[in-house]
């Protein structure tokens, strides 16, 4: 290896842990003081309903079968490209949500305004709902459907919850923000009519 491979590849390396620095872990964000909060039981909450979800989409997709009536009309070439379309998008997007939240710590703690935080209050929330919505679609299974629902409420409550606990954190700041940008279905564009 020559000099300017090495020295090039130190300086990718410096980089690299430049930016691991200011990226902060997932885990133990309950303790982080710049984020809002979030449900007591939420993460829990999520993980028991995701269970259930494919428990039910994979049983009744491919073995039980309960009430196939759409599935029978629409081919699976045209379901599951859009159901794997739907996939990719909600995973992007949150991920990138989460890359928001969760990659750097803000001091001092400010309402999270970047994004797809400056068209929807709950990007992540919405971006876990059109997870579900994709495998609902591969296949058009009835029961998944009927959870898909009952995820939705979930999200719902979880939401209102997290707004509870940053009005009490943010107050007017958090007020301006509700006023501004919806809370679940997103606008095409943001406040300076910039698209997302």
């Amino acid at each position: 290896m020559n000099d300017n491979n090495r020295v090039e590849k130190n300086e990718k390396t410096k980089k690299s842990n430049q930016s691991n620095e200011k990226l902060v872990n997932y885990e133990n964000h309950r303790y982080r003081e710049d984020l809002g909060g979030e449900h007591r039981w939420g993460d829990l909450i999520q993980l028991i309903f995701m269970f259930i979800f494919l428990v039910i989409w994979v049983w009744d997709s491919f073995f039980f079968q309960f009430w196939p009536v759409l599935s029978n009309f629409i081919s699976l070439y045209i379901s599951v490209p859009l159901g794997v379309m739907i996939l990719g998008v909600s995973w992007y997007y949150g991920r990138m949500g989460l890359h928001i939240v969760f990659g750097e710590i803000r001091d001092p703690p400010v309402v999270i305004r970047e994004g797809p935080f400056d068209y929807c209050r709950h990007p992540i929330y919405l971006a876990a709902i059109f997870m579900y919505l994709g495998f609902v679609v591969m296949t058009f299974s009835t029961l998944s459907f009927l959870v898909w629902i009952t995820i939705i409420i979930m999200y719902l409550y979880l939401g209102e919850g997290e707004e509870k606990m940053l009005l009490d954190k943010f107050g007017e700041e958090y007020e301006r923000y509700m006023d501004e940008v919806p809370k679940w279905i997103p606008h095409l564009t943001n406040e300076k009519g910039e698209k997302p």
